[in-house]
């Protein structure tokens, strides 16, 4: 497994980058917690190329406000590499092990979508949670 920091155009999750998504995890946090408290996970499991090594990357945001775009906000994040032979199910059950920890943590259930497809399955499905912010000229608005 090799652990590196993401190194595409700014984007954590580039889409555009991604042939194959097997699923996207979201963990949030108690409304209750003061902003500079609050702390939200995200992570993608996806190929980059059809049939290539899995990645696994993830996301922590530690919030300044309660805006999700505050340029204050802290973001990290990292990936993970596995084996293109990976099974599908070993991959979530991965990603499913470190979602629950961040959950018990956060006092704060697990949201995955299963994707099994590209970037415009991954939108269609994605724009149906709450917790999926996107800026409008990401989407190639304005």
């Amino acid at each position: 497994m090799a652990m590196q920091t993401p190194s595409d155009d700014g984007a954590i999750f580039p889409l555009a980058q991604m042939a194959y998504i097997l699923a996207v995890w979201f963990v949030g946090h108690d409304d209750a917690v003061p902003p500079e408290d609050r702390m939200d996970w995200m992570a993608f499991a996806f190929r980059a190329t059809v049939g290539g090594p899995w990645t696994l990357r993830q996301r922590v945001r530690f919030h300044s406000s309660p805006d999700p775009f505050d340029a204050g906000d802290v973001k990290r994040a990292d990936e993970v590499q596995l084996p293109a032979a990976s099974e599908e199910r070993d991959v979530l059950r991965i990603v499913d092990e470190v979602a629950h920890e961040v959950s018990r943590r956060n006092h704060y259930p697990v949201d995955r979508v299963l994707v099994r497809g590209g970037a415009e399955k991954a939108v269609r499905l994605l724009l149906r949670k709450s917790w999926a912010h996107a800026r409008q000229e990401r989407r190639g608005g304005g």
